[in-house]
């Protein structure tokens, strides 16, 4: 916790130093910038630290195009300024993780650049690309700080959990082979533990150079426990002893080897035999709500 504090400490006061030597507009940013990033852990940091810059640069270019397309008119900049941020709330419930973050941060930066600035639009580009670069400075403090001090990885917490969940997930479906049913709310908390982990393990590839590896590594365990826990809950319904019993039995015998090879692969840095996709139910429609 005290080399963390420190970390963070440092990387603020070299973001203020260099955003006051480089005399910018919003010095500002760049230690609001650190503090966003102070997580303990390398990979999160830096998927962020990519997402808030990617945000940032796409806010900023639709703040300059919605002040040079509406700003001799009040009601249509209102307009275009409504639009924009329904886009951003629309976009940000369809993604998950740092990619919602992602779409909040656009909403942020053309509420800061814009609404700041109407009465004199002038001085929008400039804004625009002041904020950006204290971004910027910002991230490079956190990333050269990081790496100066080494701050930890986050993949073996993200194997810890997966672990914890394989050991679970084992044990209930050797209680239903014995006949045992669990109740539907448990089942869905532990389904719900599971999926959560998508965002870490997106996070992952950002880590190092073996991140994109253990990234697909932990996504393919991940996977494989969902098909161990589908094919336990079709073992409750199936009928002891029968050939639909025996052949779901054998299938989570395959996966539960399957997530040993995934996790000894997280564990080393190599990518799974076989690699798997997890893709998001995305609503649009509740998005769009």
């Amino acid at each position: 916790a005290w080399a963390f504090a420190l970390r963070s400490w440092l990387a603020l006061v070299i973001a203020l130093y260099v955003s006051f030597w480089l005399q910018l507009d919003a010095p500002y940013s760049s230690a609001l910038t650190v503090a966003i990033l102070a997580i303990p852990t390398r990979g999160q940091t830096m998927e962020r630290a990519g997402f808030r810059l990617l945000g940032t640069v796409i806010g900023c270019a639709a703040s300059i195009a919605i002040v040079g397309l509406f700003t001799q008119t009040q009601v249509l900049l209102l307009a275009g300024l409504a639009v924009w941020i329904g886009v951003c709330v629309y976009v940000a419930a369809l993604l998950d993780g740092n990619r919602a973050y992602m779409a909040g941060i656009g909403v942020i930066t053309v509420a800061l650049v814009v609404l700041e600035h109407l009465d004199d639009p002038q001085d929008i580009f400039d804004a625009a690309t002041g904020r950006g670069a204290a971004i910027v400075v910002g991230i490079l403090a956190v990333a050269f700080v990081n790496d100066l001090s080494a701050a930890p990885d986050y993949y073996p917490q993200v194997l810890a959990k997966l672990c914890d969940l394989h050991r679970r997930i084992a044990g209930y479906a050797e209680r239903s082979v014995g006949g045992e049913t669990l109740p539907a709310t448990m089942a869905a908390g532990l389904l719900r533990e599971l999926t959560l982990l998508r965002p870490d393990i997106t996070g992952l590839a950002a880590e190092s150079s073996a991140g994109p590896a253990r990234s697909a590594a932990a996504r393919a365990a991940m996977v494989n426990l969902v098909a161990m826990f589908a094919t336990t809950r079709a073992l409750e319904g199936a009928a002891a002893g029968s050939p639909c019993a025996s052949t779901l039995t054998d299938e989570l015998l395959c996966k539960h080897t399957e997530v040993h090879e995934n996790l000894a692969a997280l564990r080393a840095g190599e990518r799974p035999a076989r690699e798997r996709h997890a893709p998001v139910y995305r609503s649009r429609r509740i998005a769009l709500a």
